[in-house]
């Protein structure tokens, strides 16, 4: 991408679940067999305006990835994007690497794996950030800030916005939703998080690694299973703390030592208090104004209510394009989109 790209005039963008704009967005990559094979940088640029309300799976701008792409280097605005299953931002289902992108606007989920990144990651997810609203449905949701479910390693990222579900659900979480099978390092939710069962201020449901992460988010469920940091939780967790006040306990309701534990909002803003972390290379206390807690290195901390970029003017006219604006594809000589209708070529080709 070489230029900011809007498939909707964003006016009024929080009201699309009641009132629909003009555009509809299908996703790059529907499913098996086709999906996006490839590597798709954003060049820090940004879509907005994504408007999906469907009841199929998956849904995000790139429905699903295949496992040797890489998504990298954009970020979702202003969109809402409503599904069933395997619901994300940037992507609904994810079998490649996703890196450096970040979702600002509502994602909605009536079944499970929702995230505001990903709905589901199957390689691995680092410096992504989520700082708009994350909905799930009464079902088993797997609801998390940036992915509903990992099954790869997660790091470096954060979740600022609300994630929350209707009573009934489970494995809601303010990073990820289930932590299925990957290592978890490095990440913190400051956001709302709530839900019935296995909700937890940085994942809901851990079955395999969380080290090194925090949350200093109100966490509230209706059912049993909560935590500052996990709901549920495996045996390989390590040096996680969450600010005291917004949990009863670490780890499904309990403080362990130098596995999950609580600390005073005096203790959250010193990094002598966390004696184990790297602050040389992967966080940081001297980051962005007016948050006072621990930052991902590279990862200024974003608020859920800060305003996200202006867009560019140009808005999708719902077409195609008869083809790019240059490049042959290769790596050394990549396709380049510039405007929306290149999108949807891009789009047509993958589908």
């Amino acid at each position: 991408m070489t230029d900011d790209i809007v498939l909707n005039d964003t006016t009024g963008w929080e009201n699309w679940g009641n009132n629909a704009p003009t555009n509809s967005w299908t996703p790059i990559g529907t499913g098996y067999p086709n999906y996006f094979q490839g590597t798709f940088d954003g060049n820090n640029h940004t879509v907005s305006g994504i408007y999906i309300n469907a009841t199929s799976t998956p849904q995000g701008l790139f429905g699903h990835t295949g496992d040797s792409s890489l998504v990298t280097k954009v970020g979702v605005i202003e969109s809402y994007i409503k599904g069933q299953n395997n619901v994300g931002g940037v992507a609904g289902e994810s079998s490649g690497d996703v890196s450096w992108c970040y979702f600002t606007g509502t994602v909605e989920g009536t079944g499970y794996y929702i995230g505001g990144v990903v709905g589901q990651n199957y390689k691995t997810l680092t410096y992504c950030y989520n700082t708009g609203t994350i909905i799930g449905g009464s079902n088993i949701a797997h609801v998390g800030g940036v992915s509903g479910c990992a099954n790869d390693s997660v790091s470096h990222c954060f979740n600022s916005g609300r994630v929350t579900a209707e009573s009934g659900s489970c494995a809601i979480g303010g990073v990820l939703g289930i932590n299925d099978g990957g290592a978890f390092d490095n990440c913190y939710n400051s956001g709302i998080v709530s839900g019935a069962s296995d909700v937890g201020g940085v994942v809901g449901a851990d079955y395999a690694h969380i080290n090194k992460c925090y949350n200093v988010g109100a966490v509230t469920a209706t059912g049993t299973q909560i935590g500052g940091v996990a709901g549920s939780y495996s045996a390989d967790v390590n040096y996680n703390y969450f600010l005291e006040g917004t949990a009863a306990g670490a780890l499904d309701g309990e403080n362990i030592a130098n596995r999950g534990e609580v600390f005073t909002d005096t203790q959250m803003k010193n990094s002598t208090s966390f004696n184990t972390w790297g602050f040389t290379n992967d966080w940081t206390m001297a980051g962005t104004p007016d948050y006072p807690y621990p930052e991902i290195q590279g990862l200024p901390h974003v608020f859920a209510a800060q305003t996200p970029p202006e867009p560019a003017p140009h808005i999708w006219d719902g077409t195609s394009a008869a083809g790019f604006d240059s490049g042959t594809g290769t790596e050394l000589d990549p396709y380049i989109i510039m405007t929306p209708e290149q999108l949807a070529y891009f789009r047509d080709q993958v589908n």
